[in-house]
């Protein structure tokens, strides 16, 4: 499956631009939505809160061949 980020839709000929629309510094990959975008940092930091977990989890979601 794919997820509606920018690189996906650019690909397909849905979007402009790959670039990511919150942050503009990198194309939007689940990579990059999950874990790099700097505009998202602070939801991030509130749901890791929340769930009492570590950054690192997504990583090894993202790396699973179960994923």
């Amino acid at each position: 499956g794919h997820a509606p980020l920018r690189q996906h839709l650019h690909r397909i000929k849905c979007a402009e631009s790959p670039i990511c629309p919150d942050c503009e510094s990198g194309q939007e990959t689940v990579a990059h939505f999950l874990i790099f975008c700097p505009a998202l940092e602070r939801h991030r930091r509130s749901l890791i809160y929340e769930l009492k977990r570590d950054a690192k989890i997504l990583e090894i979601l993202l790396d699973s061949k179960d994923a």
